[in-house]
Formats: C-alpha cells, structure tokens, sequence
C-alpha cells in the first residue's frame, strides 16, 4: 500500500514539474520518498529535483540513496557527477562520471560532461580524447564540437582547433561562439586576414556582444591597425566601467598608438578596480618606461614576477636579493640573465657600476653568450647557466639593476664600446670580408619567430633587398634563415652568408662592416654594444628600451629608422636606401 501511494504521489510531482512548478513537484517528491524510501526511482527524481532547483548537497543525498538501491544505475551516476561539478568537487564529479562509463561505456551524455570537467581540471588531453570519443557517437553536434576546439586550443593544436570550429559552422552557421573561436585561432596560427574575417562574422552574429568586441581589438591591435582597435577597445571600457581588464586592455592599445598620457589614465582606472593585479601594473611599466619615465616606471617594473601570463619566475640562489640599498663593499653578487639574449646583452654593461660599488661580480648568462661576454669589464667570475657558483652574499637580476642602481632616463651614462671583438677571429674573417669593393653591410632581417610578436618587427629578405640599394657588399649576420630565403643567400646570391655565425663569430664579422643593419632583435644590441655604426629598423610599437624619440641615450652609435605607420616598412626602407646612398662609397 505504501508503494502504491508513494508512486503515486511521484506521478503527480511529475505532473507538477511538467508544468514549470518544481517546488510544487518537489514537495510531492518528498511525500514519495517519505512514504516509501526504498523506491530507487523516487530517490533519483528526488535528486534531479533538487539540482534542478540549486540544492546540489541535497542532490547528492537522494542520488546515494538512490544509488545504495540500484547500484548499476549509470544515469544516476551521471547526474550524480552533473552535481559534484556544480558545487566544484570536480574530481568527485570525474570518478561519477567514470562509474556512469563502466556500466555504460557508450553513454554520451557522461563522455560529453566528463570532457568539461577534465577541461576544468586543467587535464586538457584526457578532456579532448572523451569529446573525441562521444562524437564517435554523435559527430553532428555542434556543441561537442566547440568543446573539443576549446580543448585543443587550450593545448596549443591551433590548426586541429580551428578544423573543429570550422566543423561546428558547417553543422550551425548561426554558431557565434565558433566563429569567435575560429578567429581567435587563426589568431594564434598568425594568419590575421582569415582570423579578422572569423571575428567580424561572431560580430555580425551577435552585434554588441562585448566578448566578440573585445577579442576583435585585441586581433586588431595585433595586427597593428591601431585607430580600429582603440575605437573597438574603447566602446568596450565603456560598456564594462567596473572591468579592470576591459580597461587596461584600453590602455595598451593606447600605449601602442603613442597615447602615453591617456594610457596612464587607463591604467590608473584599472587599479582603481583591481589594485593587486600585477598584470596591469606591468603593463603600466612599460608605459612609462617607452614614455622615459623610469623614476616611476622600475618600481612598476617589478611587478613582473607576479604577473602569471608573463612566465618571468625569479632565479632563487638562497641568498637575499639586492635592493641597491645593502652596501656592497668586500662582498659577492650573482648578476643573472633573466629573459632573452637581447636583454642580457643590452644590460650586462650595468655589471661595472655594481663593481664599482666594491662587490666582487659574478655574470650568470645564457651560454650562447659565454664567449663574447668575456671581454665585458665589471666581471670577476662569468658562468653560463648550469655552472655551479661560487659562494655569493646578494644576487640580482640584470633588469632588476636599473632600480638598484636608481638609473633614470637623464642619467643613463653615455658609453663608448663595452664588449670587444676577439682580434683573432676579426683577423679570421677580415680576408674574407675585405677581398672586394664596395661598403659592407651586414644585415639582419629577423627576429625569433618563436615570439608573439615577431611578424611585427620582422622583414622579409625578399622585402628588404628590394628596397635596398645596387652597389654595397651585403652580408648575412642572421642566426637562423627561413628556408624560402636560403637560395637568396647562396654563393652566386644578393647576400654573402658566414660559414660560422656563433655569437664571437658575428661579433668579429660586425667589427668589419662599416654599417650593421638590424631590425630589433638581439644581433642590434651587439652591434651596439660593440659601438659599431648601426642602423635598427623599429616597428611601430617598439621594444620599451628604444623610447620614442630620434635617438636612444643607451645607443649612442645607433641611428634610429621608426616605422610612423604600424607595417609600413616601405617607407623606412626607401630612408634606409637613401641614407645608403650617401655614405661614402
């Protein structure tokens, strides 16, 4: 009699819910259950009640119950996993949904929620490997789909997250979402024509939505189209006042077009919001550091090792890190490289002044480096990374000394050369150098393509001798050519290659041209560094050390081509070319 009346008493809250009245049903639920607990199927609506209305803990009750009582139940399971993830026990939710798996290994619904809770986890390859395994199932959902290109996205399969978002636009052209997706993908596979067209079809789709706004300035800004992605970004800080990352992301568009003043306001805005974020104080650093105010912009500069996405992780020798305000005289210190070779390169000439303070100075540099910093004054002990090291008492890393030091912009010392070329390898390749006629020109037209934000300080050799002048001798000083650009450099070519070209090597080569030609990479700062004349092709943005105006107080034997135009090198190359011209040949 009473399973009677408890099923009975479930009919009618299913009846109840049918008709959008879930606390209704719910309490007729209850009365079930309370009239018969030993109903399996009562339990479980019970549950699925309770998750429908937010009461997950009370959820998870019923579906224990449940489950005490039908322990092959895989839905139960299932839904059971659908409530763990809601309160974010996620990995309760993971073995919920492998236990729903076991008993049904081709349940759908439990591969499809598996998948999202294994993305959430942060365990990205089991996530893509269940989605791929439910569309075994059912390949024309759209939705799994997505969740698989988000899934490869987040694992770097750029192209196999792109095939994927194309598949959900082929099954819904109308998928916003996707098609915001696939921009932001071919973002990531460099090619900005397709990823722009991606992003103003998610635009189309859904006008005024903010998350398509926003990642559509972003590309923008990439692509260097400045004035479209200020207006873009900037609707968006307006829409979203209280959003500290809408805000700053304002303020570096700005700081990219040369607006320091109204980016530092941005910045200031998105401080207000978030005040600890190291994301935005790093990115008001670089603010004004391009902008030369170093007095604020070293302290700010700091915040890099807080700020998550930057990857910058402090070199941990045991011993206190040197502020600049702990004296020095008669102790050691480690001065270490801590981002790229075009950083070490640029900063290690500060190791003199930290000798000049009484420290005994040990260099810790990327090993590539190792021999052409021999010749560096300041430096008692040089190792490369992996060396063991002395004992020390202080360490600091080299763009932590201009704080130290207390370096501002109009005290930046004027230096002639600070690395020296080993004459025995200039004299190796003077013959080869000086066997014709002509001014030699050593060029280097590249950065590493591994860098974000390589294709905008980058030139194609094609490009660059195309624009460059008849008569001069071009030299290669490139680490690594592209393979569409070696024939040009072969021995009957337009550009002379080195047989060698380790950093000594090219530091002698350097000391025989009587101009170096660089866009921004590390060889410009070696060339600089060496107090050889040289030309540095900027991008509009450039690299904060090379400021915004004519000259650089840190290259003084540097001439400074700026593009004025975010990707017009054609005007800076035609400069180049003229300037060519008139030297003396």
């Amino acid at each position: 009699m009473a399973a009677e009346h408890a099923r009975g008493l479930a009919l009618l809250a299913g009846a109840q819910a049918a008709k959008g009245d879930l606390q209704g049903a719910l309490r007729l639920m209850a009365q079930a259950v309370q009239a018969d607990p030993q109903q399996a199927e009562t339990q479980f609506r019970m549950g699925l009640l309770q998750q429908a209305l937010g009461d997950d803990e009370a959820a998870l009750r019923s579906l224990a119950a449940s489950l005490a009582l039908q322990p092959r139940n895989a839905v139960a399971f299932n839904v059971q996993g659908l409530s763990f993830k809601n309160l974010g026990r996620l990995e309760e939710a993971i073995r919920s949904y492998d236990e729903a798996l076991r008993i049904k290994p081709d349940f759908f619904e439990a591969l499809n929620n598996r998948g999202v809770g294994l993305r959430l986890l942060g365990r990205h390859e089991e996530a893509a490997a269940s989605f791929s395994e439910a569309l075994l199932l059912r390949p024309q959902v759209p939705a799994l789909h997505n969740q698989l290109g988000i899934t490869l996205h987040q694992l770097g399969r750029y192209a196999q997250a792109a095939e994927a978002f194309e598949r959900v636009l082929s099954l819904d052209a109308g998928a916003t979402d996707a098609a915001m997706n696939l921009g932001l993908a071919r973002q990531e596979l460099r090619q900005f024509d397709a990823a722009l067209a991606s992003l103003r079809r998610a635009r189309a789709l859904a006008p005024g939505n903010l998350e398509v706004e926003a990642n559509l300035g972003s590309l923008l800004q990439e692509m260097g189209r400045l004035d479209e992605a200020v207006a873009c970004l900037r609707g968006v800080a307006q829409a979203r006042p209280a959003d500290a990352q809408a805000q700053m992301n304002l303020g570096n568009v700005l700081r990219d077009s040369g607006l320091f003043g109204e980016a530092q306001a941005q910045y200031a805005k998105a401080l207000a919001l978030a005040p600890d974020d190291a994301t935005i104080h790093w990115n008001e650093s670089i603010n004004l550091l391009t902008s030369g105010d170093y007095a604020a912009g070293w302290p700010k500069y700091e915040w890099r090792w807080r700020a998550p996405g930057l990857g910058n992780v402090m070199r941990e020798p045991g011993v206190p890190l040197w502020s600049g305000r702990e004296p020095l005289a008669g102790r050691t210190i480690l001065l270490h490289a801590e981002q790229g070779l075009g950083d070490t390169l640029h900063l290690c000439r500060l190791a003199r002044d930290v000798q000049a303070l009484g420290a005994r100075v040990v260099l810790e540099v990327q090993r590539p480096l190792l021999d052409v910093l021999k010749s560096l004054e300041g430096v008692d002990v040089l190792l490369g990374r992996g060396d063991a090291l002395p004992a020390i008492d202080f360490h600091c890393p080299l763009l932590g000394l201009p704080l130290a030091l207390g370096i501002v912009f109009d005290t930046i010392a004027q230096r002639g050369p600070y690395l020296h070329a080993d004459p025995t390898i200039v004299e190796k390749w003077r013959g080869t150098v000086q066997g014709g006629a002509g001014l030699n020109v050593g060029l280097a037209w590249a950065g590493n393509p591994d860098y974000r934000l390589d294709h905008r300080r980058s030139i194609g050799l094609d490009t660059l001798l195309a624009a460059l002048p008849a008569g001069p001798r071009y030299w290669s000083l490139q680490k690594e050519v592209r393979e569409m650009e070696a024939p040009l450099l072969e021995p009957a070519g337009p550009v002379r290659r080195f047989a060698q070209n380790d950093f000594a090597d090219t530091a002698a080569q350097m000391m025989l041209m009587d101009v170096v030609i660089s866009v921004e990479t590390s060889l410009a700062q070696l060339a600089t560094a060496l107090g050889r004349p040289t030309w540095v092709l900027l991008a509009k943005p450039a690299d904060w050390r090379w400021g915004v105006a004519a000259a650089s107080p840190w290259y003084p034997t540097a001439r400074l081509f700026r593009q004025v135009t975010p990707n017009d090198w054609k005007t800076v190359l035609a400069d180049v070319s003229a300037a060519l011209k008139e030297l003396p040949q």
